[in-house]
């Protein structure tokens, strides 16, 4: 709620809402979110967070479809732009549901966006689903398919923390304070950087108490925070107005995954004449694939970690896994994700011995939530994916088996 100096030292008094107090404290990590109470506390004057003119509702539905099968898509229109990526469930699991998260934002004055953020959830289904009423197949269904507890929405803010430092330096109570992620560097989500920079920060403090006395500590952690960060902030901020404007229509279309660069404006060239787009839904693979088979790309498209499919896939699956390569048994995973599961080199070694054994911890990640792989699985000389990590003392991965990641 407050924080105060003690009256006969330089430690801090917290006063929490229900009247009780902890005393005599020597440090406060601030990690309380981007309204955070703590600058509210230090700063009662602060204007740091500053609107995006962005409102965005996100939402959790019960959906599957083709063009979420292990996968996402944006759709953007200049003004208004729809996310979308798994969130449970894979081809790996049948048993389990699949669950897909969605999130449109779209510009919005301040004042408007403030009554918004207090709207039922019901109320901001309807306006998304107003919103997309023309869009491309699956979206309103997919929309439909959301279960209205899952729905919120709020006005996109943003907090320059060099802006921030340079307020508390005044403050002779933020002599003793720290803040992380969002409390210190809010930012919008379009440059997928906030949670990113908010997990940097809990080791650049650990270093800094380690090497430095408290009072340089608090200092240099948050002058090295603020330099790191600021930089972020801004950029997913100007991500933020440039997704939501026209100019994201009119972008130079030079890469296009699995054809060569000098055959993009080609294929973007066909696939308008032959008006194939998004709102052919379930069949657009399809489509595009016999556009790349009439142009003879659709083998280079089909290039896997720059080995070709029609390798055994049993065997590329364990080549992949050796070398850590997680996007490639991903993208193997589309048609073959039974042979990863099953894939045996001559030692009965699985894919998830053989990322143990490189230090792959990505990859082993990967294998024990997407594939669904055992961890206690043996090999040919009766060793485990699980007593390989220990034996090798790989703190990382053994951590991934104790938090039950299968």
């Amino acid at each position: 709620n407050t924080v105060e100096k003690e009256s006969d030292s330089n430690q801090l008094v917290l006063w929490f809402e229900d009247g009780t107090a902890e005393r005599q404290v020597d440090l406060v990590v601030g990690a309380d979110g981007i309204r955070s109470s703590l600058v509210s506390s230090l700063l009662p004057r602060d204007k740091g967070l500053k609107y995006l003119g962005i409102f965005i509702t996100l939402g959790i539905a019960n959906f599957s479809h083709p063009l979420l099968d292990e996968r996402g898509f944006y759709t953007l229109d200049g003004g208004q732009r729809l996310f979308t990526m798994p969130y449970e469930g894979s081809r790996m699991s049948p048993t389990q549901s699949r669950r897909v998260m969605w999130q449109l934002s779209f510009r919005m004055e301040e004042d408007v966006a403030e009554t918004l953020r207090h709207s039922s959830s019901g109320e901001l289904r309807e306006l998304v689903l107003q919103r997309c009423a023309s869009w491309h197949e699956p979206i309103l269904d997919m929309i439909q398919s959301t279960p209205i507890e899952t729905i919120w929405g709020t006005p996109l803010m943003d907090r320059d923390p060099q802006e921030l430092t340079k307020s508390l330096s005044t403050n002779p109570l933020a002599s003793r304070v720290v803040l992380l992620g969002d409390a210190a560097h809010s930012m919008s989500p379009f440059k997928g950087q906030g949670a990113n920079q908010a997990l940097t920060d809990g080791p650049l403090l650990g270093s800094w108490l380690q090497k430095a006395s408290l009072s340089a500590a608090i200092k240099g952690f948050m002058r090295e925070m603020a330099q790191r960060t600021g930089p972020k902030v801004r950029q997913s901020r100007d991500a933020a107005a440039f997704l939501h404007s026209p100019e994201v229509l009119h972008l130079d279309h030079s890469d296009f995954n699995g054809v060569p660069r000098d055959r993009v404006r080609d294929v973007l060239s066909e696939l308008g004449h032959q008006k194939i787009g998004a709102w052919l839904g379930s069949e657009l693979d399809n489509r595009i694939e016999s556009v790349l088979r009439d142009m003879n790309l659709l083998e280079y498209s089909r290039d896997v970690g720059k080995t070709k499919i029609d390798v055994d896939a049993e065997t590329l699956a364990l080549s992949l896994a050796a070398a850590g390569d997680s996007m490639g048994l991903r993208n193997l995973s589309l048609d073959n994700s039974t042979q990863i599961r099953s894939a045996r080199d001559s030692q009965g070694r699985s894919c998830l011995h053989l990322a143990v054994q490189g230090g792959h911890v990505s990859t082993c990640r990967w294998l024990l939530t997407e594939a669904f792989m055992s961890s206690i699985e043996e090999d040919s000389n009766g060793l485990s994916a699980r007593s390989i990590a220990v034996q090798m003392g790989d703190d990382h991965i053994i951590s991934l088996f104790q938090t039950d990641c299968l």
